[in-house]
């Protein structure tokens, strides 16, 4: 009778630090590639948030004290 053995690959384990790293990454790919497709209206967004931030804007109750 004839024995055989048998090797077994040795199995790849990522630390948690890797796995974290490899979603960060993916995630952050994931989102250059959707900025890149959608470049104008990103640098419309990016261009007027400070206009809009500063802009006069009058509340519902200075409106309503007015009257």
């Amino acid at each position: 009778m004839a024995t055989t053995t048998t090797t077994t690959q040795p199995v790849h384990t990522r630390s948690r630090f890797g796995i974290a790293l490899m979603a960060f990454l993916a995630i952050l790919r994931r989102d250059l590639v959707v900025t890149g497709r959608e470049f104008i209206a990103f640098l419309v967004q990016v261009l007027l948030q400070p206009l809009l931030k500063y802009a006069p804007i009058r509340s519902k109750i200075e409106l309503s004290t007015q009257s």
